[in-house]
């Protein structure tokens, strides 16, 4: 209520009256009508009085201007309070709580000063404003919450006198006095890391490792924390601490230490005693390490009595333990350290002290098999040699400069932190032409085992791939030794596989496809298809030739068998829709994944023999629910090849075999394997194979130890020039044999006499190849022509190389006719080392003569051991001996023209012989290879013409030979001459 004083001048008289506005704000002068007892006016008569105002309080402010406030104790804190009154000022006062009729504070100009606050001055604080001149108040309430740091007020537990047996429940009680509530942790001196939080901390089952002191820490974040201790003793038996070392080797006058370190509680006394003499030893001592830790040791220093057992017995009044300790007569090994980079890098192999007999194996583990480094034993205080495990040899592995870190990923935890240790290796092998066997090595174990890791994103994918690519992309003979040490080769294609059963595929359609320039991966979760499911996939070429690279354009998925188109493929694969269709329907999980990729080389594929992959390697495996699927129910899978080389109609379907890779092969190294694959027909220059199982295919050629790669124009040249040289040396040869059949002067030397022999195997080796070269109609005839081919090319080596040792004896050695039977020893071993080989491939392997369709010679395994190695030993041999032959001549000045002019002479011959026989087949092994065409022609001509050129450089040449026929012939014809005289003469005396 609001009220006026009203002051008017009446009849000359001051009246004073109330006029009451209710619920009005009136300032200034007024009009209105008076009343009251003291005041008589007429209703309807109006006056012009001026009011003074008179209302409040109100608008009760108190600053801060919140219900509450917050002082942390011992801060001091101002509050005001204000009100509205009219005519000012009000009178405030504050009072402690809700009462207002005591417990004033202040009553001064409204403000509350709190100063160096503490708990007691916590609560309601009440500011309460009147008005001086009327009645009536108003008030505002403050709570004021004093915050404060913790007081542990108490730490018990229920333990009597804190001390419990083993195997008992303990609990502890923290009680804390905080505003606000503190944060209880426990934790105990022995430990760093923190027990519990909460007011409360139980140990189930006490054990004598529990003894300790306790600690209860309260915080609140006011002031420090504060902590408490409280110790806990919990009896126990003795037991060891550390494990007691129960024998020591050593030697007499040696200072030994005999100890034991024991946990037990309380304390425990120590009994050692000497089993073989019995006598109680009282020099122990005994060291307290913690409350419950105990060592005792007794120190002895050796003589003969002092060996054998010693007892120690541990005794505290709730158990006791008995430890022995035997000291035997002999030697330790130390501690040692073994560096060594038997693994291609250098690492340090620590070994600890080891008693005698006793084996260690390295902490390090082979990343191939799993099994140690290496295994060292202790023998008389003498290390044996580590024996380092072979499976991990690289010590002679080339090393490049990424091969440490390869080594250091390959060795780590493959599965932590698998994506980026893809990217590393990704740029480590990146300059493929770079890595070194070891290199391959690494990266291959590596792979093998991210490719079983799961949660592998796509990008993880694209980088395991182009890993795969940079080792197709190394050197061939890198691979090919990597696979020598390490299975590589069915290490990275079964990774390859497991990858592709973890590939994350996309949610729409279910399918993931990758292409890179030697790799295509492409992978479709089947039961995600919203049409016809996927059979197959395939490349196509628009040109003749095989694509160099792959490219997305040039792939096609394929749905139907009508969808393949021959003349358009490159390589393509075709599952058989009978058979996938029902697996899907029948099927109820939602994983059905056909897996398939493309290899755009072998290089991955290493095997000991020397077929030659044809095609691309393209692979398909159908899973369900990461299961392959096996058994095919009678169906088949179709692949499509474009050939790299072709091959004439008539060879294709034996000589091209269609072929997958057989992991258990080749004691499971791997190899190719057409079981269960059929090679079906040629369709449009395209090789159509069918095989009733999944997994990786390709096209295979059989063509080393034949010529059916080689054009029949080029194969009708070859005989030609064959026959004709063959002819020409056939008649060299006979007429050199003759020659040195007629006159006998010409064998007196033992140079003639070795080229006479040499003639001879020659012309034998010549008419069995020109009379039986062809006859492969009879199978045993055909053995026996490959049989003798071999011996008598055999035998002309020798010879060759016995003349080679009789140019050594006589210009080297200086032996000359001295040399006693050389040409006895000569003619044995000249005519019988050849039977050696000839023996021995037939004792092995009859079949080993089975050279080809075409011709009777030997195949391509045994020309290698039992024919190209034993030539290439004797050309080896003979080659040094003529280096030496002709350095003697060179450095000798005691030599007259004679006998220089007859030495160079012999010389020459042998050399020219070592270089017809020698040289030509150098071409002829070459031959065997791809760039054979070139080669056969250079070995048919000089091989073919071998004996003619003998006949024409050591027998035509040579004036002497000439000389004796020239006499030959002349004496014939003066025979002759005389002869036709005397029959003359005598029919005419007869006349």
């Amino acid at each position: 209520m609001k009220m006026c004083l009203c002051h008017k001048i009446l009849l000359g008289q001051r009246r004073i009256g109330k006029i009451l506005y209710p619920n009005t704000t009136v300032r200034g002068s007024i009009t209105c009508t008076t009343m009251g007892p003291r005041v008589f006016v007429p209703s309807e008569q109006l006056y012009s009085v001026t009011c003074i105002l008179t209302d409040g309080p109100e608008n009760v402010i108190v600053t801060p201007t919140s219900s509450s406030i917050t002082v942390i104790e011992n801060e001091s804190r101002t509050v005001t309070c204000s009100a509205d009154c009219n005519p000012p000022p009000c009178n405030i006062s504050w009072y402690k709580g809700a009462d207002t009729s005591s417990n004033i504070i202040s009553s001064s100009n409204g403000l509350l000063q709190l100063n160096n606050i503490q708990r007691p001055q916590a609560g309601n604080y009440t500011c309460q404003a009147k008005h001086t001149q009327i009645s009536g108040s108003q008030s505002k309430q403050l709570m004021v919450i004093v915050h404060y740091p913790p007081t542990i007020t108490s730490l018990t537990s229920d333990a009597t006198n804190n001390m419990v047996d083993e195997h008992s429940t303990v609990t502890f009680t923290c009680s804390v006095d905080s505003l606000p509530s503190s944060v209880i942790s426990w934790s105990r001196s022995q430990q760093e890391e923190q027990l519990y939080s909460g007011s409360q901390y139980t140990i189930s089952k006490a054990s004598c490792q529990h003894t300790d002191n306790y600690t209860c820490t309260a915080s609140n974040n006011i002031g420090q924390p504060v902590s408490k201790h409280i110790p806990l003793y919990a009896r126990c038996s003795p037991r060891e601490n550390i494990e007691t070392k129960r024998n020591i080797i050593n030697r007499i006058d040696a200072t030994i230490n005999l100890e034991v370190d024991i946990i037990a509680y309380p304390e425990p006394t120590f009994t050692w005693y000497h089993t073989p003499t019995r006598q109680i030893i009282n020099t122990a001592r005994t060291q307290q390490l913690s409350t419950i830790n105990y060592k005792s040791t007794v120190e002895i220093t050796l003589n003969s009595t002092l060996f054998g057992d010693y007892i120690v017995s541990v005794h505290n009044g709730i158990g006791i333990q008995n430890f022995t300790i035997t000291v035997i007569d002999g030697d330790i090994c130390p501690e040692t350290i073994i560096i060594s980079n038997h693994t291609g890098v250098e690492v340090e192999y620590r070994m600890p002290e080891t008693i005698h007999g006793q084996t260690f194996e390295t902490d390090e583990i082979c990343v191939v098999d799993g099994a140690p480094i290496g295994v060292i034993r202790c023998f008389n205080g003498s290390w044996s040699r580590i024996a380092f495990n072979e499976n991990c040899n690289f010590q002679e592995s080339l090393k490049s400069a990424v091969t440490t870190n390869l080594s250091v990923i390959a060795q780590s935890n493959l599965t932590h932190n698998f994506e980026t240790n893809l990217v590393k290796v990704q740029y480590l092998t990146s300059i493929a032409d770079e890595l070194t066997p070891l290199d391959v090595i690494y990266t291959a174990i590596m792979l093998e085992g991210i490719s079983k890791t799961d949660n592998i994103t796509q990008q993880g994918v694209t980088n395991f791939i182009n890993i795969i690519n940079n080792i197709q992309n190394s050197k061939e003979q890198v691979v090919t030794e990597a696979n020598v040490k390490v299975n590589i080769s069915n290490r990275l294609i079964a990774s390859l596989d497991e990858l592709e059963l973890r590939i994350p595929t996309d949610d729409d359609d279910g399918h993931f496809r990758l292409v890179t320039n030697e790799t295509v991966v492409e992978v479709w979760n089947l039961t995600r298809l919203k049409r016809n499911p996927v059979l197959g996939l395939s490349i196509d070429v628009e040109g003749s030739n095989p694509v160099d690279i792959f490219e997305n354009n040039v792939l096609s998925t394929l749905y139907e068998e009508s969808e393949v188109i021959y003349k358009r493929t490159d390589v393509g694969i075709l599952l058989n829709k009978q058979f996938v269709t029902p697996t899907i329907e029948e099927k109820t999980t939602t994983d059905i994944r056909l897996s398939m990729h493309m290899l755009n080389t072998d290089n991955l594929f290493i095997t000991d023999n020397n077929d030659t992959v044809n095609s691309k390697v393209i692979s398909a495996t159908l899973t369900i629910d990461r299961k392959p699927v096996v058994n095919l129910n009678g169906s088949f899978v179709t692949i499509v090849f474009f050939p790299q080389k072709i091959l004439q109609d008539k060879y294709k379907e034996k000589y091209s075999h269609c072929v997958f890779w057989d992991f258990s092969l080749n004691n499971f190294r791997g190899g190719w394997s057409n079981d269960g694959c059929r090679y079906v027909n040629t369709a449009e220059g395209r090789d159509v194979c069918v095989c009733d199982h999944l997994t990786n295919f390709a096209l295979l050629l059989d063509y080393y130890g034949h010529d059916f790669l080689v054009q029949p124009s080029h194969q009708q040249a070859l005989s030609i020039i064959t026959y004709i040289g063959l002819i020409l040396s056939i008649i060299g040869l006979g007429l050199t044999i003759l020659t040195f059949l007629v006159f006998k002067k010409l064998r007196e030397g033992r140079p003639q006499q070795v080229m006479f022999n040499l003639a001879l195997a020659m012309l034998s080796s010549w008419i069995v190849f020109l009379t039986g070269i062809k006859q492969t109609g009879d199978h045993v005839g055909c053995i026996v022509v490959a049989v003798l081919l071999h011996y008598f090319i055999m035998a002309s080596f020798t010879w060759m190389l016995m003349e080679g040792i009789l140019q050594y004896l006589l210009f080297v050695k200086v032996l000359g006719s001295h040399f006693r039977h050389f040409m006895l020893k000569a003619t044995i071993l000249a005519w019988g080392l050849p039977v050696i080989p000839v023996a021995s491939m037939l004792a092995i392997d009859v079949k080993l003569y089975n050279g080809g369709e075409l011709y009777c010679w030997m195949g391509l395994k045994g020309m290698y051991y039992g024919f190209a190695l034993p030539l290439g030993l004797i050309i080896l041999t003979n080659s040094i001996i003529h280096i030496l032959v002709t350095h003697s001549i060179c450095n000798r000045n005691n030599l007259n023209t004679t006998v220089l002019q007859h030495s160079v002479t012999n010389i020459r011959a042998s050399f020219c012989s070592f270089i017809f026989l020698g040289l030509t087949w150098v071409f002829g092994f070459l031959a065997i290879s791809d760039a054979r065409l070139v080669f056969q022609y250079i070995f048919t001509v000089l091989n073919s013409l071998q004996g003619f050129l003998i006949f024409i450089l050591f027998t035509a040449r040579d004036k002497k030979v000439r000389d004796y026929w020239k006499q030959l012939c002349w004496s014939c014809k003066t025979r002759s001459t005389t002869s036709k005289s005397s029959k003359t003469t005598s029919s005419s005396t007869a006349l």
